[in-house]
């Protein structure tokens, strides 16, 4: 009667060791899940900090091509460095862009165009404004691209 006892406790105690195996595999398969949706999580973060970083350096390289293109219409009145496409129409061309106005920022693309006899009233930010006696208005387009990214600027103004 003794001997039947022992062989039952035995087996029960193989019993239990299954158990924890599978406990412990559940276990095991609860942390795998919970590290891998963190490191996706974090891996996405990652890639937005990034996407971050080149969409200012974008918006750099389209404000730094603005102000050029500003600098070169409204102080100095001259626009000869530029490429000429109609008789009121410019441009400049992207590597001539890169090279002239941000040398200095590596893989950073920009292009610029400007209409300077926009009609009044074409376009939105080109209405009839009393206090100007200007017969059109200018718009320029500047577009600054970095990595995958890319910025763009607009800006209409009357010629006054």
């Amino acid at each position: 009667m003794m001997m039947k006892s022992k062989v039952k406790s035995q087996k029960s105690k193989v019993r239990e060791r299954g158990v924890t195996i599978y406990l412990a595999m559940l276990i095991m398969s609860s942390a795998l899940a919970t590290a891998l949706f963190v490191s996706s999580v974090s891996l996405r973060e990652f890639r937005i900090v990034r996407e971050v970083a080149d969409s200012a350096r974008a918006v750099y390289v389209a404000d730094s091509a603005m102000e050029y293109t500003l600098y070169k219409k409204r102080v100095e009145k001259d626009l000869s460095s530029f490429t000429v496409i109609t008789a009121s129409d410019f441009s400049l061309s992207t590597a001539a862009c890169a090279s002239t106005i941000v040398p200095t920022i590596g893989n950073a693309v920009c292009s610029v165009a400007v209409s300077t006899a926009v009609s009044l009233g074409t376009i939105p930010g080109c209405p009839t404004i009393p206090s100007c006696d200007a017969a059109d208005c200018t718009h320029m387009t500047t577009k600054g691209a970095y990595g995958t990214t890319n910025r763009a600027f607009e800006i209409v103004f009357p010629n006054c």
